[in-house]
């Protein structure tokens, strides 16, 4: 989305009956919050179309395994309690 779409919005709401899953990965394709995603404005859209379903991180080992998972483990959580 961050590269084809032109509005996290409308593809998020076009597509929101049809969501079974949300992939997060930075612009880097880094943990989430190592890049520059807007994950405030998309996070705000799921809670506006309702959606409760999966979120997913598929995101390169950098700097190691760990140190990923746990930022985006992290980064993840704080966003979905807001």
């Amino acid at each position: 989305m961050n590269i084809e779409d032109a509005s996290f919005r409308q593809a998020f709401e076009a597509a929101r009956d049809e969501i079974g899953y949300v992939h997060a990965a930075d612009s880097n394709r880094l943990a989430p919050g190592w890049g520059h995603t807007p994950f405030d404005e998309i996070f705000a859209i799921l809670r506006d179309i309702e959606y409760d379903g999966y979120i997913t991180a598929e995101i390169l080992p950098h700097p190691n395994p760990e140190a990923a998972a746990a930022q985006a483990v992290t980064f993840l959580r704080e966003k979905m309690r807001c």
